[in-house]
């Protein structure tokens, strides 16, 4: 399974054109945590097949990545060596030869972010209300594997990176539902898509059955809702242009956001905030 994923992976960035390398998990949280349940791939193993194919010149390790904290941080690499070629078709007649199969576990469960960003997931057992969950996601999947799905514009003779470096493949339609904080009341978004890390412009250029999609925006969601469970009125105009001039916006959606969802009276400016509020005010 390790050297299938690497293998696979390894041929996809090939088909790219670009000289981009392929990053590859070193963290504890992905290698060892759950794995026997959500990934067969990863483990000792894993990072045992990427040493032996260095070892062997089939590829090359390139940065060894870090993380200090969720901004300070940064991806292992490697890239593929000449010698794979005699046992990898790296030049496919075409992307889509490469084909990938629903992911099994479609719903996860993960504990709250430590002190570095990182959320662990929880092997769970399954109730009646995850099954529900799995059972609508595999749904949602099963409507996207049959769909005709295509990146209008898109050069067939090759693939493109999205802005978080995974590739840009409408084969790339598996989705999972993810929870947080150990508790299925908080989170579940959809995450895997391929679309989830193109530009919101270039969305606009996918195609289902050859018809448009449209990208539904809620403006300040989550305060309209807290408006609603106070039974309070909704307000007219934008509810995080606190200041009326649309100066600190950013800053007031962040902490906005941050003081609905704290378990307490927030201490600290939530990360990447006090720096969007005009000078001399503090938290208080």
């Amino acid at each position: 399974m390790a050297v299938e994923a690497l293998a696979c992976n390894l041929i996809l960035l090939k088909a790219t054109g670009s000289d981009s390398k392929l990053a590859v998990p070193r963290s504890h949280a992905v290698i060892w945590q759950g794995n026997a349940k959500t990934n067969s791939a990863f483990g000792q193993h894993f990072l045992d097949t990427i040493e032996l194919m260095s070892a062997m010149g089939l590829i090359a390790e390139g940065r060894r990545g870090y993380r200090f904290s969720a901004r300070s941080k940064m991806p292992s690499l490697i890239e593929p060596q000449e010698r794979l070629a005699e046992h990898l078709p790296l030049t496919p007649p075409e992307w889509r030869a490469v084909c990938q199969l629903d992911d099994r576990v479609v719903i996860i469960l993960k504990e709250g972010k430590d002190q570095d960003g990182n959320a662990a997931r929880i092997d769970y057992r399954e109730t009646a209300r995850s099954r529900k969950f799995a059972n609508q996601v595999r749904s949602i999947n099963a409507f996207l594997r049959d769909a005709d799905i295509e990146v209008a514009g898109q050069d067939d003779s090759g693939l493109s990176l999205g802005r978080d470096g995974q590739i840009i493949a409408p084969y790339r339609r598996s989705l999972r539902r993810i929870f947080n904080n150990g508790t299925w009341l908080h989170g579940g978004r959809l995450a895997g898509g391929f679309w989830m890390s193109m530009e919101r412009t270039e969305r606009r250029g996918i195609r289902i059955d050859g018809q448009s999609v449209a990208e539904v925006d809620y403006g300040q969601l989550f305060p309209r809702l807290a408006y609603v469970r106070a039974g309070a009125p909704q307000p007219e105009g934008d509810l995080y242009n606190v200041f009326g001039s649309g100066t600190g916006r950013d800053g007031c959606k962040k902490l906005m956001n941050a003081l609905l969802f704290a378990q307490g009276p927030l201490k600290n400016w939530p990360e990447d905030t006090h720096r969007h509020f005009p000078n001399g005010i503090n938290l208080r």
